[in-house]
């Protein structure tokens, strides 16, 4: 397994790697490039903003380490998808691979990370914290971590194997159903707390 060390060192050189690549495909193609790239290059516009923003908040002494890595790991994670997505439009743009292949695999990739997420989850999440019990909260997170898991479960599996006319239609609604059921339970949780006398 990764560490979380290696992927806060390793926050700044995907970053410059993504702007990298994002220059690249708008100067290999500037029509394809602001055309496939515009969403991916405003992201790896956005990504050195939010790693110089950790590293100002660092020396303000604002921001504790393991909060530090945690954040510069999430963002080493956004920087690999977002590079992988990069350069599968790239590799379309030099016509290496067929033209859904970028949005497939994006799709896949969006999938696996919402499962990553959803295991995570339990171990990480506390949205209630001091606002009713342990039981419930853990129970909560456990549930917010399998409806995570299945809902990207659902949307990789629908990129992966339905056409693309399907997987469009499909994929979205199988990653929303299982997220919204978790807003649901949150929204729930808290209406129950409400009405509990303290």
């Amino acid at each position: 397994m990764i560490s979380s060390r290696f992927l806060a060192a390793m926050a700044p050189v995907l970053t410059g790697l993504a702007i990298v690549a994002s220059v690249w495909l708008w100067l290999r193609d500037p029509a394809f490039g602001a055309k496939a790239g515009f969403s991916t290059g405003v992201l790896a516009g956005f990504m050195p903003t939010v790693w110089l923003w950790l590293v100002l908040l660092q020396r303000r002494g604002s921001l504790g380490e393991e909060a530090r890595q945690t954040l510069l790991s999430s963002l080493s994670l956004a920087g690999a998808l977002l590079l992988s997505a990069l350069g599968l439009q790239i590799a379309q743009s030099y016509g290496l691979i067929g033209s859904a292949m970028p949005e497939r695999a994006q799709g896949i990739m969006l999938g696996l990370l919402m499962m990553i997420i959803g295991n995570a989850l339990p171990k990480t999440l506390k949205p209630l914290r001091h606002r009713c019990s342990s039981a419930r909260e853990q129970t909560l997170q456990r549930f917010a971590g399998w409806m995570f898991v299945l809902a990207g479960f659902g949307y990789a599996l629908a990129w992966a194997v339905l056409p693309k006319a399907q997987a469009d239609l499909y994929a979205l609604p199988t990653l929303m159903i299982p997220v919204g059921a978790v807003i649901v339970r949150l929204f729930w949780v808290r209406l129950l707390r409400r009405q509990v006398p303290s």
